[in-house]
């Protein structure tokens, strides 16, 4: 049976997890680098790159590709004109701001658990519209779609979960390093293809959904 080639225009699958003794050392480099606590969703997102399931994405978005994303569902950059649909980006606030330039490595640390996640290079820090991402990306266009700021901030945790997210975006690639999922019943995309037979496939419209739907259809590009 022949595989439908992984999401991009390259039609390679491309894991962002460092194994062996290349992991070991950018574990022991990461030491010495600032650090960056972020959320579980931020988490969640470096292992999805890690694995693969967010190629061709090479880290978290910068401003060029975050803005074709939330105005078409198309990357500008890192693979131009391919399909996304909905940013994956990294929140920091006005206090970690200043302790960071463009250019810098940066460890990112979960804050819940302290498990180190990732290394970062920073290539850009911005100042996202976030009323405008949550229009564009939760919006929808039904019939009560007017009323969507009336509930939005309260009832909708996509709404919230950026809302209330630090004022600037980083972006920039990314070296993962975590395997907690390792061990767990988690099907990644490279196993998935190795033994498609195994597996469901399971597909989805997603732009006015919620993040888990996200990761199951962008997951699912690449399975």
């Amino acid at each position: 049976m022949a595989l439908v080639n992984p999401h991009g225009s390259k039609k390679e699958l491309k894991p962002l997890l460092l194994k062996g003794a290349e992991r070991d050392d950018e574990i022991k480099r990461a030491e010495s680098m600032k650090r960056i606590d972020i959320s579980s969703k931020e988490s969640g997102d470096i292992l999805m790159l890690g694995m693969g399931a967010f190629t061709p994405l090479t880290g978290f978005m910068g401003k060029d590709d975050y803005d074709g994303v939330v105005e078409n569902m198309k990357l500008r950059v890192v693979d131009r004109g391919t399909m996304w649909p909905l940013p994956v980006t990294l929140a920091v606030d006005e206090e970690v701001r200043k302790g960071i330039n463009e250019g810098d490595d940066v460890a990112l640390y979960d804050s819940e658990t302290g498990d180190l996640m990732a290394s970062m290079e920073i290539k850009e820090i911005y100042e996202p519209d976030k009323r405008k991402e949550c229009e564009m990306c939760f919006k929808g266009a039904g019939p009560d779609s007017d009323k969507f700021w009336e509930v939005a901030e309260e009832d909708h945790p996509g709404v919230q979960q950026i809302l209330n997210s630090g004022k600037y975006y980083v972006g920039g690639p990314i070296k993962a390093l975590s395997e907690k999922d390792s061990n767990r019943n988690t099907a990644k995309p490279i196993c998935i293809r190795q033994c498609p037979g195994r597996f469901l496939s399971i597909a989805g419209g997603v732009r006015w959904q919620h993040f888990r739907h996200v990761t199951l259809f962008t997951g699912h590009m690449n399975f």
